[in-house]
């Protein structure tokens, strides 16, 4: 069966482009980054087309000047000028096309490149007119090495008083940011691994490619990727060259991560204030030698030794057996891990959110992790003043990225004072930031936080004379997960706005107009008096267990 994967597609020079395939997207904290790189001569391989071109334009236009000329028919019905004239467009013709050949000849149609090199790259970025970047300068000067942030060429620093970036625009638009300005110059360094050495001193040929196989494992607590409104965290690929006029040049192929969590559901509280920076290289590069197109399983097929082909094969005859366990039983989390089997992160999300009774998740704490699954509810009442509004059930206590949450709403019948004659749902993206970081704290108290909304999906009901109610929302593929850090805590909530109708004076929306033999006729009061209820309840949004489909992007 064919995989499709996420592949970036850059132009380092006017002859050498690089490409990054990557094996899987999006990838997981904690596990491996692997991609391939190559770096092709775009140009063309031989100059056979144009010697065929060539060639073909004299045959040609011998061609044409004796089809003029071969019979007396024809040279009597074409004149001496129309001959003349087409003699010397071909002649014209002729001579361009062999100046063109001849201008590219004179160029030098390979490309050396003296040394390639791959390096991550992970970045705060904060929207000035919500965040306080004071508290980030001290994180961000530790970072610069060399007048580069983290050393990286194309992240100069000025020695203005407020640091800029020169690349900042770039990476702007590699990160997917609606504007510039957004990062106003403030590259705040989360994660950094070391130079790892791809090549040195390489030629490319015109038609040639040079592939690379890259392969690392991910540290556990780095943050996920996200793009709110206060903050903005992106990651990078870069690919650095230095080419034959010692010109260094790095290109920027933004990934997209999602958090680690454990088969308990547990992930880390994230420190943005504390970049980790990898200084060992461990990093494994392979050339790929093959002249076929590489893939993927074929480099693991080849690099696998057979005690980890066993072991792989172990885990995943263990992991369908723990499948058709729950199916059968629903058991536990901990009756079906007794051992504490190691499960990749997808395989951890399917089970907690397909197929796991969470009532056990919950008791299951690990020192230093926050545990993101709850009390996850289902069922909630509405009221007002003690008195019912409506019941809430919630289709799933768990939904992951991607996936529809199904709403229904049951209206209470034992109301005697409101009735509901309408109903918005709505998915909202929650931003708590802490005060400390605000760029106006002085409206809050040391200890609070400010809360942003954004609002992703939201379905509008007339429920006048209904008893019960349903509704779809989508959570976004694109979207990020729940997660806490010492900056920033992003949840989701699901948000219900209740049109209430007073129904005090008679117990009626209706009013009688007309009751005779031709019928009875209702219209409504007129006055109504009526107000809204907003009630806000918290769900469970996970990363998801599925890969992307295979996407090009193009530079």
């Amino acid at each position: 069966m064919s995989h499709s994967h996420t592949v970036f597609k850059q132009p380092l020079s006017k002859k050498v482009r690089v490409e990054v395939v990557y094996e899987t997207s999006p990838v997981f904290a904690k596990e491996e980054l692997s991609l391939i790189v190559r770096f092709k001569n775009v140009l063309l391989p031989t100059f056979d087309d144009f010697d065929i071109r060539r060639n073909g334009s004299d045959s040609g236009s011998t061609q044409d000047v004796a089809s003029i000329t071969t019979t007396k028919e024809d040279a009597k019905a074409e004149s001496w000028f129309g001959t003349r004239l087409s003699m010397q467009f071909s002649s014209a013709k002729r001579l361009l096309m062999q100046r063109e050949i001849e201008t590219i000849e004179d160029e030098d149609l390979s490309e050396t490149i003296l040394l390639g090199y791959i390096q991550l790259f992970g970045n705060l970025s904060l929207n000035e007119e919500i965040m306080n970047p004071e508290p980030f300068e001290a994180v961000q000067k530790k970072a610069i090495v060399g007048g580069r942030m983290a050393g990286i060429t194309g992240l100069e620093v000025s020695r203005a008083p407020k640091p800029f970036f020169s690349s900042r625009d770039e990476l702007a638009n590699r990160n997917n940011v609606a504007t510039s300005e957004f990062l106003q110059g403030n590259i705040i360094p989360l994660f950094s691994s070391p130079q790892s050495l791809l090549f040195t001193e390489i030629t490319l040929h015109p038609g040639e490619t040079r592939s690379f196989h890259f392969k690392t494992a991910l540290p556990q607590d780095i943050p996920p990727t996200y793009h709110g409104g206060a903050v903005d965290v992106s990651y990078q690929v870069i690919v650095g060259s230095l080419d034959a006029l010692l010109v260094r040049k790095s290109l920027f192929f933004p990934f997209k991560l999602h958090p680690w969590l454990d088969r308990w559901g547990n992930q880390p509280q994230y420190t943005l204030m504390d970049p980790i920076i990898v200084v060992r290289d461990e990093a494994t590069i392979t050339e790929i030698k093959s002249h076929r197109k590489p893939s993927f399983k074929a480099l693991h097929k080849n690099s696998a030794t057979e005690t980890e082909s066993q072991a792989e094969l172990e885990r995943k005859t263990e992991f369908l057996a723990q499948l058709k366990k729950l199916d059968s039983r629903r058991q536990s989390i901990s009756e079906v891990h007794p051992n504490g089997t190691h499960l990749t992160v997808r395989e951890s999300i399917f089970l907690l959110a397909d197929n796991l009774a969470v009532g056990d998740v919950q008791n299951t704490e690990v020192a230093g992790l926050s545990p993101q699954i709850g009390r996850s509810q289902r069922k909630f009442k509405i009221s007002r003043k003690s008195v019912p509004i409506a019941t809430v059930t919630l289709g799933k206590a768990v939904v992951k990225l991607g996936e529809d949450i199904q709403v229904f709403v049951d209206f209470s019948k034992d109301t005697p004072v409101w009735k509901t004659s309408g109903l918005v749902v709505s998915l909202c993206l929650m931003e708590d930031i802490r005060s400390v970081y605000l760029a106006d704290p002085s409206s809050s108290s040391p200890t609070a936080s400010q809360q942003n909304k954004t609002c992703v999906d939201s379905v509008a009901l007339n429920t006048l004379d209904c008893q019960q109610a349903a509704a779809v929302v989508h959570v976004p593929l694109a979207a990020t997960s729940q997660f806490q850090s010492d900056v920033v805590d992003v949840s989701w909530k699901l948000e219900f706005e209740f049109v209430l109708l007073s129904l005090e004076k008679d117990g009626s929306v209706y009013k009688l107009a007309r009751d005779d033999s031709n019928g009875t006729l209702f219209v409504d009061s007129g006055d109504l008096s009526g107000f809204m209820l907003n009630v806000a309840v918290p769900i469970t949004v996970l990363p998801s267990d599925q890969e992307l489909v295979g996407v090009v992007f193009e530079d």
